[in-house]
C-alpha cells in the first residue's frame, strides 16, 4: 500500500474532510500531530498516472482545504508507503511546518505572465557558426566554412552580451512590475523561459486576500503602460511560495 500526500494544513479542531473525494477513486484521509493535519488518500499498487481527472481531483482536495485552513500545497507526486512516516513528518518538521503555515496564512498566490516583445528577449541573439574548430580544451567547436577560432569566439562573445543584456532588460522589467504592486503583497518569485522563439516571463505574488481587488486594479494599470502580452491568473493555493527545502525529503516522484 502506498498513500498520496497532498496537503498539510493547520486546525485547532478536527477537521472533517473525509467526504472529499481524492486523486483516483479512494476518500481522503487525515493523519494528524497537535493541530497539524496532512491530507492523504490510499494508492495501492497501480501506478501513479498523471492524467487531467486526477489531477484536477489533486487540486480540488487542497483548493478546498486552502478554502479554509492555512495550507501548505504539495506538488503532484508526494508518496508514503506507510502512514506512520507521514506522522514522523509531522513530528520532526513541525516547528518548520508551523512557520511556514505563519507565513502563508490568509495569503493567496497570484500568478502575471508576460510575453515579451523582442527586444527584452534574447530570441534575438546570435546563433552560434556552423563547422568545427579545436578549442583550447580540446574540444570541437563549431565555426562559420572557412572561419577561424578567432571568428567564433568573436561570436561566442556578441552572443553572450546579447543574452546578458537580454537578461537585464527582463530584470529591470520585472522589478518595474513588481513596483507597481508595492504594499499588495509580502513576497515575489520571478522564472523566465524560452517559448516558441519567445521569452516568456513569469512572476509569483503572494497576496492578502483582503488586497485581492487593488491588486486587479493595479494589473490593469500595469497591462496598458508596459509592452508585452499579460495574463493574470489566479487566486491559487501557494504553490509556489512553498519550496523543496521548506518540505524536507518527501517526494518520491514516479
Amino acid at each position: 500500500m502506498r498513500y498520496l500526500l497532498y496537503c498539510i494544513f493547520r486546525s485547532p479542531e478536527f477537521p472533517g474532510v473525509e467526504t472529499i473525494g481524492g486523486a483516483g477513486e479512494e476518500r481522503v484521509f487525515l493523519v494528524s500531530h497537535r493541530h497539524l493535519h496532512a491530507v492523504l488518500s490510499r494508492l495501492g499498487s497501480e501506478r501513479l498516472g498523471a492524467d487531467v481527472p486526477r489531477l484536477m481531483n489533486y487540486e480540488k482536495v487542497i483548493e478546498a482545504c486552502h478554502r479554509k485552513y492555512p495550507t501548505i500545497p504539495m506538488r503532484y507526486g508526494c508518496l508514503f508507503h506507510a502512514v506512520s512516516q507521514v506522522r514522523s513528518l509531522l513530528e520532526q518538521r513541525r516547528r518548520q511546518y508551523e512557520a511556514l503555515l505563519e507565513e502563508l496564512e490568509g495569503c493567496v498566490e497570484m500568478g502575471l505572465r508576460i510575453l515579451l516583445p523582442e527586444e527584452v528577449s534574447d530570441s534575438h541573439a546570435p546563433a552560434e557558426p556552423a563547422g568545427e574548430a579545436r578549442g583550447a580544451s580540446g574540444a570541437n567547436l563549431p565555426l562559420a566554412p572557412g572561419g577561424s577560432g578567432h571568428s567564433y569566439l568573436a561570436a561566442q562573445r556578441r552572443r553572450y552580451l546579447a543574452q546578458d543584456e537580454a537578461a537585464r532588460s527582463r530584470g529591470l522589467m520585472a522589478a518595474r512590475i513588481c513596483r507597481a504592486f508595492t504594499g499588495l503583497f509580502s513576497r515575489h518569485r520571478q522564472e523566465s523561459r524560452q517559448l516558441a522563439g519567445a521569452r516568456l516571463l513569469s512572476l509569483y505574488f503572494l497576496v492578502p486576500r483582503g488586497k485581492l481587488e487593488p491588486f486587479r486594479q493595479a494589473f490593469r494599470g500595469v497591462s496598458a503602460r508596459v509592452s508585452g502580452q499579460f495574463l493574470l491568473s489566479g487566486p491559487w493555493p501557494p504553490y509556489n511560495f512553498v519550496l523543496p527545502r521548506n518540505l524536507g525529503h518527501l517526494q518520491e516522484i514516479e
